[in-house]
């Protein structure tokens, strides 16, 4: 996504499928994402990856259409973003005794808040990509009584993953 225009997110705007046909999404730096009710939100799933590289002069932010338009914003209006990777979760655990085993691991797939997709899966050093410079703001969505979408959600996300000078702004969750 270029920095050139403004990008409108429309309900679940997903990255890849879950561990198939695999894409990278390029965000360049000062580009704007636009959601413009709760339940549009950004899903990258497992086995794709996002390149976020924004700078401290031009971030990439992720807001409201009532940000961007100078109407009165508020926490909810737009889903956020959510990171689905294939690390090791603690949910996998089908045994009970907060030990999952490779098997359990490579074979898990806990379903994240939001409808969002699966995440979880045995690789630690899951590279999920880069989010450098990146404001959310306005975001997270309840779309039901414990199922909330954040401003970002990092959901089995691995290590080999690379994050830095992220802001959420005023949001639900």
């Amino acid at each position: 996504l270029s920095n050139d225009a403004h990008w409108v997110l429309t309900g679940r705007t997903a990255v890849g499928g879950d561990n198939q046909n695999s894409a990278t999404l390029y965000i360049d730096a000062g580009t704007t994402l636009i959601g413009q009710q709760g339940e549009d939100f950004l899903v990258v799933r497992r086995g794709s990856k996002i390149r976020a590289m924004g700078t401290a002069d031009a971030p990439i932010v992720m807001t409201s259409v009532q940000d961007v338009t100078g109407q009165e914003t508020g926490i909810g209006q737009w889903g956020g973003l959510v990171m689905l990777g294939n690390a090791p979760v603690n949910l996998c655990d089908a045994n009970g005794d907060d030990a999952v085993s490779d098997e359990e691991a490579a074979s898990c797939g806990v379903s994240a808040e939001g409808n969002a997709g699966l995440y979880g899966g045995a690789d630690s050093q899951d590279d999920y990509g880069s989010l450098k410079y990146v404001v959310v703001k306005h975001a997270g969505n309840e779309v039901g009584t414990g199922d909330e979408l954040n401003g970002i959600t990092f959901a089995g996300v691995g290590n080999g993953t690379d994050v830095d000078y992220i802001q959420v702004h005023e949001n639900l969750d």
